[in-house]
């Protein structure tokens, strides 16, 4: 995949890929201390080798501490993550958090996880980006002053990653690795 701008970071480049696993019946206070000792904001829940959901900071506080919704992970894990692909650049990734409200993504190739990118990661590389991340999460995207081009981006209705190259295909809208995949490059 050729990069649209030169100077821009993949995905690939600024993700963590020490991820953290926890099973579903694991104490939410245990995660929490799990991620207090760590550098990581988030705990992937794993059950026989399948990806069940993710817990975050937000998770326990908003879920736990405040809905009080239970005390295994299980009970509080976010299952419908939001992924995107290793070779998006960070700052259409930045735009994905704006506009889902979220401050952490999935990197998903070939249907597994292989890493997670924050707005942190993405301000180790590119501070700019950290206070519209930060403004536009915290009220929408409209409220941001940040330039993200003319660059259409949704969700692959096949891997169901996040692109900034959809094309329609039959009816939907594929990202290159799916087109590719399916022959349709």
């Amino acid at each position: 995949m050729i990069k649209d701008k030169v100077d821009e970071p993949l995905v690939r480049e600024v993700m963590s890929e020490d991820l953290n696993y926890a099973d579903p019946q694991e104490s939410i206070c245990d995660i929490a201390k799990r991620l207090k000792s760590g550098d990581r904001g988030s705990v992937i829940i794993k059950k026989d080798d399948e990806i069940k959901g993710l817990i975050t900071n937000s998770d326990i506080v908003n879920k736990f501490v405040v809905d009080d919704k239970g005390s295994k992970a299980k009970d509080i894990m976010t299952t419908d993550m939001v992924t995107i692909s290793p070779e998006m650049d960070i700052e259409d990734a930045a735009m994905v958090m704006v506009e889902e409200g979220i401050e952490r993504l999935v990197v998903m190739e070939g249907g597994d996880i292989i890493g997670i990118i924050s707005q942190h990661d993405i301000m180790k590389v590119r501070p700019n980006l950290y206070l519209g991340i930060s403004q536009g999460i915290k009220l929408g995207p409209e409220s941001m002053d940040m330039d993200f081009g003319d660059r259409e981006i949704g969700k692959c209705e096949s891997c169901e990653n996040y692109s900034e190259s959809l094309n329609e295909v039959n009816g939907n809208l594929l990202c290159p690795e799916c087109q590719e995949e399916m022959n349709f490059a």
